[in-house]
């Protein structure tokens, strides 16, 4: 547990942790290729390419679509006044992204847990 204070407050940050019982096989294999705008999945089972995914992501268009707003917002102003942060705040830019990314990581991680792969 770390405590810090903040004003005012103290912030206490605590940590978690999660054990787990790991079962696999050494030759069984999850291999992951992250590019712009998919992830592919190879799953090896006893050394044999047994399925292949492609998950979908869009983020290459996404980063485009959102660097051209961040250019309207900013467009003849600072970014350091209170409206264009306020308005760049509200693009959600990065949880929408974070929230792309932690669904590929789901999808993953629940195929390396049925497969009975390593984590």
């Amino acid at each position: 547990m770390k405590l810090r204070l903040v004003g005012r407050k103290i912030v206490a940050y605590l940590t978690f942790t999660k054990g787990l019982e790991i079962e696999y096989g050494p030759g069984n294999v999850v291999a992951v290729d992250v590019n712009e705008n998919n992830v592919t999945v190879s799953v090896f089972r006893n050394n044999i390419l047994a399925d292949v995914y492609r998950v979908e992501t869009h983020l290459g268009r996404m980063v485009i679509a959102y660097a051209e707003r961040r250019r309207r917002i900013t467009e003849g102003k600072s970014t350091k006044t209170r409206e264009a942060r306020k308005e760049l705040r509200r693009l959600r830019e990065r949880e929408r992204k974070l929230d792309i990314l932690r669904k590929a990581e789901r999808f993953i991680e629940r195929l390396a847990i049925e497969t009975k792969l390593w984590l």
